[in-house]
């Protein structure tokens, strides 16, 4: 990239989800981190997961480092975060998955020369981190159908890959949907009680296959963005699926919005939740989701 002059031996931490995109990721990781080495950086490679290699500082991998690369999906940014915030240290995300919504929202590439140019440009721009029960996350929590498609999808994983897998899932989830009975409260107002239907709490305005229901969220301006939308059936869901292709949810009868930093939420009937496009487990009756966030805690390289 035009105009790039590289900094010399930063210490690079590079997550390489060797298991997404078929071995793409792999090959990429790969890619970048020859090129990186080749303009004077130590690069240290890791799986995601993985205990750090020998002679890596401390056993997280990520301390003393200048920055980080994840190559994969969303999940591996996910899974990152609690030591992105511990040290602070900023990360690029070199797009490797199915949707890599991180990645789109930052226009980020996996061209090493954009990686090169982005570690230049150090420290990084401040972003929100969303939490869900103190958990930390990127891009958005939902409880509904979409959720269940990502449970599903667990069972599958090793028989199919890229967005061919999602298709048994979906149909199951369209035989036996989750459609909770919700109550949710931002900033101390029920917008929603005892409602059927689903909701997505973002914290990024990007979603799968381009359907982007938050579509005015903002990842710096210190608040989620709710997406309430009522259903009772399958159909009445997929209708609304339908509309979030072609236009913003806001001005739909009865799709119930609003912005906040302190959500509650709670469902009278078990539901299924995912965070960043990750199980996250269940919403048992009597239980709650308390989201909230973490204003400018995530530095970024290359925005």
């Amino acid at each position: 990239m035009q105009g790039c002059s590289y900094p010399v031996s930063m210490r690079v931490l590079m997550l390489a989800n060797r298991k997404s995109g078929k071995g793409k990721a792999a090959a990429l990781a790969d890619r970048i981190a020859r090129e990186l080495e080749r303009e004077g950086h130590r690069v240290t490679m890791v799986q995601p997961g993985a205990p750090a290699p020998p002679g890596t500082a401390k056993e997280t991998g990520f301390d003393g480092v200048d920055a980080v690369v994840a190559v994969g999906g969303d999940g591996t940014i996910h899974y990152a975060l609690p030591e992105l915030l511990r040290t602070g240290a900023p990360i690029y995300h070199a797009p490797g998955g199915n949707e890599n919504l991180f990645a789109r929202e930052f226009g980020m590439t996996g061209e090493p020369t954009h990686v090169l140019c982005a570690l230049e440009r150090r420290p990084g721009a401040p972003v929100d981190v969303g939490t869900v029960n103190g958990a930390p996350f990127a891009i958005l929590v939902s409880v509904g159908p979409d959720a269940g498609v990502i449970h599903r999808l667990h069972a599958v994983r090793s028989r199919a890959s890229g967005h061919a897998m999602y298709l048994k899932p979906i149909l199951a989830e369209c035989r036996e949907p989750s459609l909770p009975e919700l109550t949710i409260v931002v900033e101390g107002k029920a917008i929603v009680t005892n409602q059927r239907g689903f909701v997505m709490i973002a914290n990024c305005q990007r979603y799968a296959l381009g359907l982007d229901p938050a579509r005015v969220a903002d990842m710096r301006d210190g608040r989620l963005d709710v997406v309430f939308f009522p259903a009772r059936t399958i159909a009445h869901a997929l209708v609304w699926v339908a509309r979030c292709a072609i236009g913003a949810p806001t001005d739909w009868p009865g799709v119930v919005t609003a912005r906040g930093a302190d959500i509650m939420l709670t469902s009278t009937t078990p539901a299924p939740r995912q965070v960043d496009g990750e199980a996250g487990g269940w919403l048992e009756p009597g239980e709650s989701l308390r989201l909230g966030v973490l204003p400018g805690a995530l530095r970024v390289l290359g925005v």
